[in-house]
């Protein structure tokens, strides 16, 4: 999991008080975990609060403060991808790029807003 704010691990209260049931589990570190075949192997987030949060909230033992460290050590086949929109293209280009035998699945809630912002420089 790259992310651990809002939508990565910590649905807001009011949201969870209110949203259909039908909307929940909403955040993608929750998602995970309430799948019976999935594991919430990793977590990583550049603020070390967060981080430290989320950890501490799903009990996960590993934690990075850079995707590239958890993409490489953990070599996931899942990534779920919670951050802000800037700069999302380029966690998937590196996640791809990194396994070439067999390619992790990558959920995401947008590329970005624009085509320009997923384009390669």
């Amino acid at each position: 999991m790259i992310g651990c704010g809002r939508m990565g691990a910590f649905t807001s209260e009011s949201v969870e008080k209110f949203a259909p049931r039908c909307w929940l589990p909403l955040s993608h570190a929750q998602a995970i975990r309430s799948h019976p075949d999935l594991d919430l192997a990793a977590l990583c987030d550049p603020s070390a609060a967060a981080l430290e949060k989320a950890a501490r909230a799903y009990g996960v033992s590993n934690t990075f403060t850079d995707y590239r460290s958890l993409i490489d050590t953990v070599e996931p086949q899942l990534i779920g991808i919670a951050t802000r929109t800037t700069g999302r293209a380029e966690i998937i280009r590196c996640a791809a790029a990194a396994r070439t035998d067999n390619l992790p699945t990558v959920f995401v809630l947008a590329l970005g807003r624009d085509g320009k912002q997923v384009e390669r420089k």
